[in-house]
Parts: structure tokens; sequence; C-alpha cells
């Protein structure tokens, strides 16, 4: 008998999260990424750019913050094998 260990699908899911009105980039902005049993979180960098590899296959929510500014969730994205996924978040101030 033989055992077989399947290697799960993961992916990348990578953004940018700017100013809604000015579309001025947000360097530091808080990106967290969530599911039952599951969180990543990650920072923007300078350009208001984020990215998470080893992304398994499957939905999240997403949740975005950043000071002065609205929190944007949004929920039940699908994270797919077939290409990495990009998020263009916008924020309230």
């Amino acid at each position: 008998m033989a055992v077989v260990f399947g290697q799960k699908s993961t992916q990348t899911v990578r953004g940018k999260v700017s100013d809604i009105e000015s579309n001025s980039s947000l360097p530091g902005a808080s990106v967290v990424l969530t599911r039952q049993g599951f969180e990543k979180a990650t920072a923007t960098d300078a350009d208001g750019n984020f990215s998470m590899s080893g992304i398994e296959v499957g939905r999240y929510n997403v949740k975005v913050s950043f000071v002065g500014y609205e929190t944007s969730e949004l929920s039940e994205i699908l994270v797919s094998s077939a290409k990495e996924l990009f998020l263009d978040i916008k924020l309230k101030e």
C-alpha cells in the first residue's frame, strides 16, 4: 500500500492600496487575508503595493486599513490556481 501526499495549490495575492480621490498610494497600510482557521497580514510598501505568496486556493476575506481612512472589507474573494490575484483597493479618507 502506498501513501501519496498531494501538494496543495497555492497562488500569490498582490495589490495596490491608494486614496480614492487623489489616487495617491498609501504606504504602510495594513492588509489582512483571512478565512476559517487562517490569517496572513502584511503592510504596503513605499508605493502602496503589497504581495503575499503561498496562499492556498480558496475564498478569503480581505481587510485593509490605514490611519485616518475608513477600513475596507472585501468578502469571499476567490484565489484560484489559474493566475495570481491582483486587488486594486481604494480607501476613503
